[in-house]
């Protein structure tokens, strides 16, 4: 009779049941508990199973996507310096799926990249690259360089997108207080910073010193390449540290990077939702 009530039950919800079962083993004879424990897990292993049967197909292949790369999207910067800016202000937006990054290393190794390469593993792809061989700095609108023009074409057909920063690098949109409070020093003589120059050109003190003058006169006397007369401030390896001092809505609202960032954003939700 306790075996033909608890099969009706089961036919009716199965892990109900399998959870009946196992809150009665301590009353249950001690001969008859391996058997019904038994019996409780095929209760759960075969309504796994029938909710298995009953999940439309397209569902399925949207969990097993989710659980690999397939349809995330893939931001390549270009250089792995870039990397960790990227992170850190795409961790400042709300709601943001996970997205891939990675660096291509310059631009003459995007030129001989394959395009298509970008898109194994991943559903779509953005390449976003510093504007100091992509931009016309020089220009008052700053437009595309051929160069540019040349390789979003050939991104474009590959179906991959790309992106070029309006500055020399994207240290060029660092905030004076961010630079500031890594270095611990008053950066007020070097802000604002140009767009059209390297910021470790840039935000650098004189060295005239006996060593470095020495190697300038050498360097004139055999017609070689004199060292600069600079020691720079900077060094792009800290960007991992500066990035946590900036605020992406207060320090780059209106700029092109903010605009990016954003965008890379709304692309990601996108794909998770399709």
């Amino acid at each position: 009779m306790t075996s033909l009530l608890t099969e009706s039950l089961a036919q009716i919800d199965r892990p109900a049941t399998a959870r009946l079962v196992r809150q009665q083993l301590d009353a249950t004879p001690p001969a008859w508990r391996h058997y019904l424990q038994t019996r409780a897990v095929e209760y759960e292993q075969t309504a796994r199973l029938e909710q298995a049967r009953r999940t439309p197909f397209d569902t399925v292949l949207r969990k097993l996507r989710g659980s690999t790369s397939a349809d995330k999207l893939l931001v390549v910067c270009e250089g792995t310096t870039d990397e960790p800016v990227f992170r850190g202000l795409l961790a400042q937006v709300p709601d943001v799926p996970e997205v891939v990054f990675d660096s291509v290393g310059g631009w003459p190794a995007l030129v001989n990249k394959d395009p298509h390469a970008f898109l194994r593993g991943a559903r779509e792809a953005i390449v976003v690259m510093d504007g100091d061989n992509g931009r016309k700095l020089n220009k008052a609108s700053r437009p595309p360089t051929d160069l540019a023009r040349e390789q979003e074409r050939r991104l474009r057909a590959a179906g991959v997108e790309l992106r070029v920063l309006r500055c020399y690098g994207i240290e060029n949109y660092f905030p004076r207080h961010a630079l500031e409070a890594l270095l611990n020093r008053d950066l007020s003589s070097y802000f604002p910073v140009p767009h059209d120059v390297p910021i470790g050109d840039h935000l650098s003190e004189g060295a005239n010193g006996a060593w470095p003058r020495l190697q300038r006169l050498i360097a004139r006397l055999f017609g070689l390449r004199a060292p600069s007369a600079r020691r720079p401030l900077y060094s792009k390896s800290r960007n991992r540290e500066v990035v946590s001092h900036i605020d992406l809505g207060r320090d780059l609202a209106g700029t092109d990077l903010h605009a990016i960032i954003h965008e890379i954003a709304e692309k990601a939700r996108d794909l998770r939702g399709g």
